[in-house]
């Protein structure tokens, strides 16, 4: 039984990625910090064409990139940003939080907003900065609930809800030891 409701929810995390890259139109990476998400390497790894070229030539960048300076940039910052990789590619990344921790960060793109044509032809060529930033709080919203999904499919995760769900609608009631206790 646990296992099939952390199946579901694995499920869940995997329909939440393919439905925002849908919505959004750049497709959706998650560095997960959790190693909850259950995600292939698919969606937890930069597969496009360009970054697997990009990354044959300078991984260590790469890495220090994604994995350190936007991590550092992002703490403190939960509406999340437009950024340009070390390569020139752009992207909206935003912090994923689990149980008020980091839990990673959720990247839109890349695209390219460079000058000229893209270096690469599958790169997507947004029609402006702006048309970036109106998908900003969409992106804050999936990590949100990424961030929700990866906090049931933590040990305890569904108790824990259960016992804040009772705790909030029972907030206003004087409460025995035993009640809380069952």
């Amino acid at each position: 039984m646990q296992s099939e409701s952390v199946s579901s929810r694995h499920q869940s995390i995997l329909r939440l990625m393919e439905h925002g890259s849908h919505v959004l139109g750049l497709r959706l990476c998650f560095h997960d910090r959790t190693g909850r998400s259950g995600l292939s390497r698919d969606w937890t790894l930069h597969t496009n064409s360009h970054c697997v070229a990009t990354k044959a030539v300078c991984t260590d960048a790469c890495r220090q990139f994604d994995g350190i300076d936007t991590a550092a940039a992002l703490t403190g910052c939960p509406e999340g940003r437009i950024q340009h990789c070390h390569a020139g590619f752009t992207e909206l990344a935003a912090p994923v939080t689990c149980s008020g921790v980091p839990g990673g960060v959720l990247f839109a793109g890349q695209c390219w907003l460079g000058e000229g044509p893209p270096p690469f032809p599958d790169l997507i060529v947004p029609p402006s900065h702006e048309w970036l930033e109106e998908r900003l709080p969409v992106v804050r919203a999936y990590a949100t609930e990424l961030g929700r999904l990866l906090e049931l499919a933590s040990p305890g995760g569904m108790r824990r809800q259960e016992i804040t769900a009772f705790l909030e609608a029972h907030a206003q009631e004087r409460l025995t030891l035993g009640m809380l206790a069952h």
